[in-house]
């Protein structure tokens, strides 16, 4: 389903809940943040929604804007993110601003009494998180408190498609901030 909207004034047509879909507060809020990041040309865009698949696209005189994300909770992480009680949630959010642009934004909420909040949003290829000058981190899973997951680096004479170094890295969540505190090589 295709929705023509105006920024602010477009909702999901699609709220489901059910127990392999996020929960509808993460959606909306999720849907709430990228819509006020994104940067339109006489503020329209597109929303596509199914059950498992949302995508969000505005198009420019240079191209076309395009940021999606799964609704399956499979495709995203869940736990105790910081060993504090309070479960929390990383969202991958896939972006792509045109041409071979493409980047993997984390979304971390963390449940309230009531619903969830929106603690912070980090690129993939911040040096923080990664651990290395060029790359990306991709997260695999909540474990005693600390984001796991693989970072994968280029050398400098790496193809722009393939970082040969690859390691285990541990992040922990640290005043509304991911940092790597541990890098180990695979």
């Amino acid at each position: 389903m295709f929705l023509s909207c105006k920024i602010g004034s477009c909702q999901s047509a699609n709220s489901t809940t059910a127990a392999q879909t996020l929960e509808h507060p993460i959606i909306q809020l999720l849907l709430d943040k990228i819509k006020s990041d994104v940067k339109t040309e006489g503020g329209t865009f597109e929303l596509s929604d199914t059950n498992e698949y949302m995508s969000l696209s505005s198009k420019y005189d240079w191209g076309r804007t395009s940021i999606d994300f799964s609704k399956l909770k499979s495709e995203h992480i869940f736990g105790d993110l910081g060993n504090d009680g309070i479960e929390d949630a990383v969202i991958n959010v896939n972006a792509y601003y045109g041409g071979n642009s493409e980047h993997l934004i984390l979304y971390v909420f963390s449940k309230t009494a009531n619903d969830w909040k929106l603690v912070l949003e980090v690129n993939a290829s911040d040096k923080l998180l990664k651990d290395c000058d060029k790359g990306k981190f991709y997260p695999k899973k909540i474990e005693k408190g600390f984001l796991i997951g693989e970072s994968q680096c280029f050398k400098d004479s790496d193809p722009h498609c393939c970082p040969s170094l690859k390691y285990r890295t541990t992040v922990k969540l640290e005043n509304d901030r991911l940092i790597s505190i541990e890098k180990k090589k695979k």
